[in-house]
Order: C-alpha cells, then sequence, then structure tokens
C-alpha cells in the first residue's frame, strides 16, 4: 500500500532547490513582515514559513528558547499506560488492557523515527503547525511517520481544510489531505509570531547602532596649533599634526592642544535597553509569560534551577498535548484494527520518568543495616541496577548492633524489677538527650551554609524590593532546589552521620526499654 501523498527525500530535495537559494531575509521591512503575517491569517504560508525558518537560525534569542524547549521535550520518556484496574469500564478485564498495551508497545517500537517525529510536532509551538505523513507497510503496519516541511501546506482561511501544495507556490491550491494517513498539530498563538516582530525591531536598532558607533564610537581629535606660527610654520606644523592624530601618537609643541569632539553623547546611546526589551518579549512568549525566566539573571544554583524548572513544566505539558494527539491518530487505529469491538484500555503517553536516586537508596540501605536490618540483595540489585553479593569476610552485623540487640534481649528475658526498669530508663534516656545534643552541635556548623544561602536570599528579596508572588517564588525555588542540595552535604559529613548512628542506637534502647515496661 502507498500513501497518496507520499514522497521520497528526493523530491522533497527537488522541491526545496528553489527556496535554499533564496534569502527572505534580503529587503526585509516592517511593511513586508505585516504582509506575510496578513497572509498567514489567510493561510498561505509558505513564504512565512520560510522566514520563520530563517529566523529561528539567526535570532540568538529564538534559537536558544527552540533548542531548550525541544531538549526538555526529548528528554521525557515514552511509554505505554494502562487504565488502573478500579477504573475500567463495565465489561472490561486487567487482561484485555495487558494485551493492548503490548499491542501498542509493539506498533511504536516498529516507528523507526520517532524522536524526529515528536521534535517535528514540538516544532508546532514556533511555527503554528506540524504535519507527519504516515508510512505503512502492506499489512497497514506503520513503520514511519515523516515530518514534512511546513511550507508545503496552505489552508482557505484560518480554520480552512489543510491543502498539501507539492510546489510550495505560496498561493491557495493543493490536495486535501488523507486524515487517515496524516497526524498534525496546530497552536493558535505561535511563538514566533512574536519573535519575527522583536527580530525586525532588534534589526533595525542594531543597525542604528552600528552608524552610532561609527560616527561616535572613536571621538574626532583636533590638534590646536600653537600661538604666532607663520605660514610657513603652520604648514609644517599642520603635516606633523596631522600624522600624530592619525598614528595616535607623538609630541605637540608649547603651546599646542588635542580637542576631541562626540565623546560626551556616547553614554546615552538607548540602543542597548531597546534590543534587550525585544529579547525580553521573546523570552515572554517562549516561557508562557513566566517572569522569572526576567527576574532571575541565568547564573547560580537558584537562577539556573529556576530556569529549567519552567522549561520542564512547559514540556511536560507540551507532552501531554502531543501524546493525546498520537493517541488519536495511532493509538485508536492500532487498537481498532487488532481489538475491535474492545474499549480503548492502553494509551501511549510522553511523561517524566520519576527515576529513584541510586545514591539515597544506597545510604537507606546503610541506614537501616547499621540499625540491625537487611534489605534483601534481590531487591538491591533490581533497584539500583547492581550485582549484590555479601563477601566472605563480611560480619554479619556491626559489633555495636550485637551490643545493642543483645542488651534489649536480656532485659526482656529477665523481666526487671520496675525500679530498675526505671533506672534502665532513666539512663537511656540520658543517653539519649545527649546523642541529640551531639547532633545539634554537630550540625549547628555544617548547617551554617544553609542559613547563609537563605540569608542571601532574603537580603537580595530587599534590596529589589519584589513583589510577594516573586518572593514566594523565590522561596519556593530554594525549597524545592538549593535546600536538598545542602541537606545532601550536611549528610554526607562524618560527623554528623556517626552521631546519627549513636542517636540510633539509643533511640532502639530507648524503645525497647519502654515496650518492656509496656
Amino acid at each position: 500500500m502507498k500513501n497518496p501523498h507520499q514522497h521520497t527525500q528526493k523530491q522533497v530535495a527537488a522541491l526545496n532547490r528553489w527556496r535554499s537559494g533564496y534569502n527572505p531575509l534580503r529587503g526585509l521591512t516592517t511593511q513586508r513582515v505585516v504582509n506575510l503575517l496578513e497572509e498567514g491569517e489567510r493561510g498561505i504560508y509558505a513564504n512565512l514559513q520560510w522566514l520563520y525558518r530563517t529566523i529561528e537560525k539567526r535570532d540568538s534569542t529564538l534559537r536558544g528558547l527552540k533548542a531548550l524547549r525541544i531538549s526538555c521535550l526529548l528528554n521525557l520518556d515514552h511509554s505505554i499506560t494502562m487504565t488502573p484496574e478500579d477504573k475500567l469500564p463495565p465489561g472490561a478485564t486487567l487482561q484485555m488492557a495487558e494485551r493492548q498495551a503490548v499491542t501498542l508497545r509493539e506498533a511504536y517500537d516498529q516507528i523507526d523515527n520517532l524522536k524526529e517525529a515528536i521534535k517535528h510536532l514540538a516544532l508546532a509551538s514556533f511555527r503554528g503547525y506540524s504535519h507527519l505523513e504516515m508510512h505503512f507497510q502492506s499489512d497497514w503496519t506503520l513503520t514511519h511517520l515523516e515530518p514534512v516541511d511546513h511550507w508545503f501546506f496552505a489552508r482557505d482561511g484560518i480554520y480552512g481544510d489543510w491543502l498539501y501544495d507539492p510546489n510550495a507556490a505560496g498561493v491557495l491550491r493543493g490536495d486535501p489531505l488523507n486524515e487517515q494517513t496524516w497526524i498534525c498539530r496546530e497552536v493558535d498563538d505561535p511563538i514566533n509570531e512574536i519573535g519575527l516582530i522583536s527580530f525586525l525591531r532588534k534589526n533595525l536598532s542594531q543597525k542604528d547602532w552600528d552608524g552610532f558607533i561609527e560616527v561616535f564610537g572613536i571621538p574626532s581629535i583636533f590638534m590646536v596649533a600653537p600661538k604666532g606660527l607663520t605660514p610657513d610654520q603652520y604648514k609644517q606644523w599642520a603635516e606633523v599634526a596631522e600624522e600624530i592624530a592619525g598614528d595616535g601618537r607623538g609630541a605637540i609643541p608649547e603651546g599646542g592642544g588635542v580637542e576631541t569632539v562626540g565623546g560626551d553623547v556616547r553614554g546615552n546611546a538607548p540602543f542597548h535597553e531597546h534590543i534587550k526589551y525585544q529579547d525580553s518579549c521573546t523570552v515572554l512568549a517562549g516561557t508562557g509569560g513566566k517572569l522569572a525566566m526576567l527576574t532571575e539573571s541565568g547564573s547560580g544554583t537558584l537562577a539556573g534551577s529556576a530556569h529549567m524548572q519552567v522549561f520542564e513544566e512547559i514540556a511536560q505539558g507540551e507532552a501531554n498535548e502531543i501524546s493525546e494527539i498520537l493517541q488519536q491518530n495511532i493509538d485508536r487505529q492500532v487498537l481498532a484494527r487488532l481489538h475491535p469491538g474492545e474499549p480503548i484500555l492502553a494509551r501511549f503517553a510522553l511523561e517524566a520518568e520519576d527515576a529513584e536516586d541510586v545514591g539515597d537508596f544506597v545510604s537507606n540501605v546503610k541506614t537501616l543495616a547499621d540499625g540491625g536490618y537487611e534489605v534483601d540483595p534481590d531487591e538491591i540489585s533490581e533497584r539500583t541496577g547492581y550485582t549484590v553479593t555479601r563477601r566472605q569476610d563480611a560480619p554479619e552485623t556491626h559489633a555495636e548492633d550485637e551490643e545493642v540487640k543483645g542488651s534489649v534481649a536480656n532485659k526482656a528475658k529477665s523481666k526487671r524489677p520496675s525500679m530498675e526498669s526505671k533506672a534502665a530508663e532513666e539512663v537511656h534516656g540520658e543517653l539519649l538527650a545527649n546523642a541529640r545534643l551531639r547532633l545539634a552541635e554537630a550540625q549547628q556548623s555544617v548547617l551554617r551554609p544553609v542559613a547563609e544561602e537563605l540569608g542571601r536570599l532574603i537580603l537580595q528579596a530587599d534590596q529589589n524590593d519584589v513583589d510577594d508572588d516573586t518572593y514566594r517564588l523565590l522561596l519556593e525555588n530554594f525549597l524545592n532546589n538549593k535546600l536538598p542540595e545542602l541537606l545532601a552535604q550536611v549528610n554526607a559529613d562524618p560527623e554528623t552521620e556517626a552521631v546519627l548512628y549513636e542517636t540510633m542506637s539509643a533511640a532502639l534502647v530507648n524503645g525497647a526499654a519502654e515496650e518492656e515496661q509496656a
């Protein structure tokens, strides 16, 4: 089976040969941009989309936004999820959902360019739409999702049906798309509409800035001749002065001087602020109006984590939309063909995987072992990926743990009188109190970075006179990103670790004594 509009890379290259030699930035004016945007509203996209592609490559802000948004999206994992057993519709079974999940997993594994297809769908956020052509084998097995360049499409009006124009001529003509073989993602307010206007304004401002620098960047130099020179002496002095002014070095006769013109206006150029404002407009459009991208400088732990949190939130929202599009166009077709008459119980999903930190897990295992507990080696291997075996020379438990457990066991057997139990309780309580005191003393110095970092955050907020929403965002970023990093440093401190061990031992003994009394 062959699609009605299926085209090869060779055909695409031939159709793009003319456009590859056309630079849309030549003669780009405000009126030209307005005309292209108006054409886009009427559904004529070819020239506008070629310009979009060009500015994405030329504008550093737009290029960075595109790279960050797409990379965060591609970092998400794709999986097949099933309807939970307690939410299955009447007549559906868990086995039915599992069979559908296997079918979908095999179907998506057959697609040879899934990441590339997702990346192309993500471009719709910048260009307004993206199309994928579905390539099937003779048995309707989906094997490829061909990304088709944006300038090959048109539509009759803003909500008209999509047309495929094989000549990319920039007119309202073409073949209607077959919904069974095309996947489309549309975005009503693409980022490039703002990015294009900002790009044009920045270029105009940059042009004026370059002219300003050319005129005033190096101030004009005038040599002041000494008084009393004869015409012949002045002529000789003028020749020497011209050489000095051109070379920037030399001796001036007594009574002469140097004057510069234009140096006093260099500090009043407004171009940098104007360009910075245009960049901020593009950033706001590309981050969904997240002001944190503008309030944070982009360096340091707090700013870096704030920026990445914004892009991760955007990526997950975009992933949910793309997942739904693939579910509508691929999942439904596959399940309707291979599981006819069944409700849809499995679906494709792009989402962040909550990966367990192996270091934290190993640390928890060590803490349990120090407390006298053992973790199943098979579970350790499964959750860490390591093949775990016990060394022959390794003791089963720590000597200190054996002492503690032996003491507890003896207490349970002997059933001491209440006065002895009370005395033991006081001893254990004192031991626990001393251990807590040592822990507080040890952590007082270790926790100093936490207090200092929080103090800097509060001072920065006070100096910048930030509003309540921004201040709350700063605190949330500190709690969610910086604080766990600092606490990890505290937990890694050897002294703190030793005191934690003593505290746990004391708590174990004290708890056993209370259980004995009960």
